[in-house]
C-alpha cells in the first residue's frame, strides 16, 4: 500500500484529507498518522477499491486531484484573515 509523507503538517490536514479521500466512491482505505509525537509531518496510506482487485493499477491512486480541497482550505484561510 502507498504510503505519502507529508512534511510540517499536523493532525489537522491529516484527518482533512482523509476525510475527503475516504468520500471518493473508488477509496477502499485511507488511514494517516503523525511520524512522531513531538515532529511535525504526516504519513498519510490510501487504496483505491481497483488496487486491491488488480495489483498493476496501484499506480491509478495517483490521479487525485486535489483541487475541491486545495479551494477549500484557501477560503477559510480568506475568511481567517478577515477577522
Amino acid at each position: 500500500m502507498p504510503e505519502y509523507s507529508i512534511e510540517n503538517e499536523t493532525d489537522t490536514i491529516g484527518h482533512l484529507l482523509q476525510e475527503y479521500l475516504l468520500r471518493q466512491d473508488d477509496i477502499y482505505f485511507c488511514a494517516y498518522k503523525r511520524i512522531h509525537p513531538l515532529k511535525r509531518g504526516i504519513l498519510i496510506q490510501v487504496e483505491s477499491i481497483e488496487s486491491t482487485e488488480n495489483v498493476e493499477s496501484a499506480n491509478k491512486q495517483d490521479k487525485y486531484d486535489f483541487t475541491e480541497i486545495v479551494n477549500d482550505i484557501e477560503r477559510i484561510e480568506k475568511k481567517l484573515s478577515t477577522l
